[in-house]
């Protein structure tokens, strides 16, 4: 089954491509629903709120931001389809599926290091992550790797823990 919007490339690697009106709806649609995620699962559970009559809530701005951005790719979505009967100035945009696919790897790492903090403690669980992303992204001096796996999560939690007075796990 052919697709019009996967190819090869010269490198026989898997391409997508897309119109500029496809693009602008999906990552329209990609912006709304990040911001809608945010808003919903991790405002109202990570962020307190100090005093409930009280004003500024420090919910508030968090919101204020998620919801704008929302209105945004709603706009960025409706643009791209008044657009897309537009015979003029057509653009085609490729996203090779391999780099794709990186960036969901990187994901995933971060995902798994964030659900792992809930039970271990901050400074293993990013040494870890930060050792095992500069290895799969090509950095091969174990110098570097365990330096920066070590320093940068207790650089990290004295500027928070000292510099900012909050409390990290």
């Amino acid at each position: 089954m052919k697709s019009k919007h996967l190819s090869r490339n010269e490198h026989n690697e898997l391409v997508l491509k897309l119109s500029e009106f496809e693009g602008e709806a999906v990552i329209g649609g990609v912006f709304f629903i990040a911001a809608l995620v945010v808003r919903v699962f991790f405002i109202d559970s990570q962020i307190r709120t100090m005093n409930p009559d009280g004003f500024p809530n420090p919910r508030t701005l968090p919101s204020l931001y998620c919801y704008i951005l929302m209105v945004m790719a709603v706009g960025m979505v409706i643009s791209a389809f008044c657009r897309r009967k537009r015979p003029y100035g057509r653009k085609t945009y490729a996203f090779n599926l391999t780099g794709l696919r990186r960036i969901a790897v990187v994901l995933l790492i971060v995902l798994a290091a964030t659900l792992a903090m809930y039970y271990l403690p901050y400074i293993p669980v990013n040494a870890v992550m930060l050792a095992i992303l500069m290895l799969f992204l090509g950095q091969r001096n174990k110098f570097v790797i365990v330096g920066v796996s070590i320093v940068m999560p207790i650089l990290v939690w004295c500027l928070f823990t000292y510099g900012l007075k909050l409390y990290m796990p």
